[in-house]
C-alpha cells in the first residue's frame, strides 16, 4: 500500500501563504497603497480566511503591510520622500554594522559574498534585474553576518527590496560592480574604516540619484512627499 502523503499543518500553510504574498510584494505585483482582499486571497489558495489573516499579520510585523482597523491590510503608500528617508536610514545602518561584519565574518562567508558578483565579472553585458537581485542578496547577507540584532530588526521592517522602486534608485551595474568587490576586499582585510566608508558611499550614490529626482519633481511643482513611487515611475 502506498503511504498517504502528509498534509501540511496549519503553520506550514500560513508560512507558505506568507512567503508567496511577500514575494509578490517584493516583485511589485501590488501597487503602493493597495488593499489586499482576504476573501480573494483565501479563494486563490483554497483555504479559509483564518490562515490568510495570520499570514497578513506576519507581513505586518515585518513592515510589508499596514493594518488599518475596520478597513483591512494595505501596502504602505510609499512616496518619493519616504524612499529618500529609507535610504538615509540604510546608509546609517551600514556604517553601524561595519565593525560587527569584520568581527564575525568567516572565510567561507567572504567566499559567499564574492559568489554574488562572480558571474558578472568580465561579462560584456550585465542583466540589470539579475544584478539587482545579487545586490539585494549581498546587502541582506551583510546584515545577517553582522549579528547586530537591533539593526537586523530595524532593516527587516523597511522594504528595501521592493522591485517597483529599484529602477528609481538603481545605479548601472558597470558603475557599482567594482565598488562591491572593493567592499569585500576591505572586509577581508579587516579594515573597519574603509569598509564603513565604502558602504556609506555605495548608499550615497543611491541617495544622490534620489536627490536629483527630487529636484526634478520640485521643478515640476510636484511635492516629493505627495508623489507615490508608482506615480513617479510614470512621470
Amino acid at each position: 500500500m502506498k503511504k498517504r502523503e502528509k498534509k501540511p499543518d496549519r503553520d506550514e500553510i500560513v508560512l507558505y501563504i506568507c512567503q508567496e504574498l511577500k514575494q509578490r510584494i517584493l516583485d511589485g505585483k501590488y501597487d503602493s497603497g493597495k488593499k489586499l482582499n482576504q476573501t480573494t486571497i483565501a479563494k486563490e489558495f483554497g483555504v479559509s480566511r483564518t490562515p490568510v489573516t495570520r499570514a497578513l499579520s506576519i507581513l505586518e510585523t515585518e513592515g510589508h503591510l499596514i493594518n488599518i482597523p475596520q478597513k483591512g491590510y494595505f501596502l504602505p503608500a510609499l512616496t518619493v520622500k519616504n524612499l529618500m528617508e529609507m535610504y538615509q536610514i540604510r546608509q546609517m545602518l551600514h556604517v553601524i554594522i561595519a565593525p560587527d561584519i569584520i568581527k564575525y565574518i568567516t572565510p567561507e562567508e567572504i567566499r559567499e559574498l564574492r559568489g554574488f558578483f562572480a558571474p558578472f565579472i568580465n561579462r560584456p553585458a550585465i542583466d540589470v534585474e539579475e544584478y539587482l537581485i545579487a545586490d539585494q542578496n549581498f546587502h541582506n547577507r551583510l546584515f545577517e553576518i553582522s549579528r547586530h540584532q537591533l539593526v537586523n530588526r530595524i532593516q527587516k521592517t523597511i522594504p528595501f527590496g521592493y522591485r517597483q522602486y529599484r529602477p528609481i534608485i538603481a545605479i548601472k551595474p558597470e558603475e557599482t560592480l567594482q565598488l562591491h568587490l572593493d567592499i569585500i576586499d576591505a572586509i577581508e582585510a579587516k579594515n573597519v574604516k574603509l569598509t564603513a566608508k565604502l558602504l556609506h558611499n555605495h548608499t550615497g550614490a543611491n541617495l544622490e540619484k534620489l536627490r536629483q529626482l527630487t529636484e526634478y519633481l520640485v521643478a515640476m511643482n510636484r511635492d516629493p512627499d505627495q508623489v507615490l513611487i508608482d506615480e513617479f515611475r510614470q512621470i
